[in-house]
């Protein structure tokens, strides 16, 4: 495989990830308004979404932003997808969007 399909690959996965482990953090957080909608007490709970799964994120989008820019010098167009890709979900690593899910 070229360097700038993998790129593509490593970019759309990282993104896939990104959005897999909001929904995850998402249902977490309707669970626990459940919770506190069915008890009476109010015990405040805090949501947030674990360090490991932003590093993974964090790393798969590296993998993708350094094979398409070795894509890019090897004077393959696809590596410019790749990075576009990757760039989007590093924005989206440090970007809650669980919080969009909210009804």
């Amino acid at each position: 495989m070229k360097s700038g399909t993998i790129s593509i690959i490593f970019g759309a996965l990282a993104i896939l990830f990104i959005i897999w482990y909001n929904y995850q953090t998402y249902e977490l957080y309707q669970t626990e308004l459940l919770k506190i909608q069915n008890s009476s007490l109010m015990e405040p709970t805090i949501v947030t979404i674990g360090k490991s799964y932003k590093l993974i994120a964090l790393g798969i989008t590296m993998l993708g932003i350094i094979f398409g820019i070795k894509s890019v010098r090897e004077k393959n167009s696809s590596g410019k997808i790749g990075i576009v890709l990757s760039i989007i979900a590093l924005f989206l690593t440090f970007f809650p969007i669980w919080t969009f899910f909210i009804k």
